[in-house]
């Protein structure tokens, strides 16, 4: 029906969090599909005793979700390489979990940094 992939980053310390504007754009170079929305706050921990000085406390889940289509299922069963399975899905559709967690960090409950640490390219 599907396949899952999931990865657990850490989230952003809520008694700590401070903003700071970036530009969504320079998300782009990670994966990221811009939505014109330009200037937006981000957020990082800057450290307290509640997340002991690392401005990171919990878990968040990043996922994709690739459902498995007839196109999907037709190359499958041609056995396509990897790469192109993974075109057809993003085609129809599924994102990335790098790009799942760009938008959890656009929600400011990540940063750009731990994504990159939990996924890969």
């Amino acid at each position: 029906m599907l396949i899952l992939a999931q990865r657990l980053g850490r989230k952003v310390c809520k008694d700590c969090k401070v903003p700071y504007d970036a530009d969504e754009d320079s998300l782009v170079p990670y994966g990221h599909v811009p939505t014109g929305l330009g200037k937006i706050p981000f957020y990082k921990g800057k450290g307290c005793q509640v997340c002991n000085f690392t401005g990171m406390k919990g878990r968040i889940a990043i996922y994709e979700v690739m459902p498995i289509s007839q196109g999907l299922r037709d190359a499958i069963l041609k056995s396509a390489p990897t790469e192109e399975l993974r075109q057809i899905a993003q085609a129809e559709g599924m994102k990335t979990l790098r790009q799942a967690g760009l938008h959890k960090v656009m929600e400011g409950t990540t940063t750009v940094e731990e994504v990159l640490r939990v996924t890969i390219a």
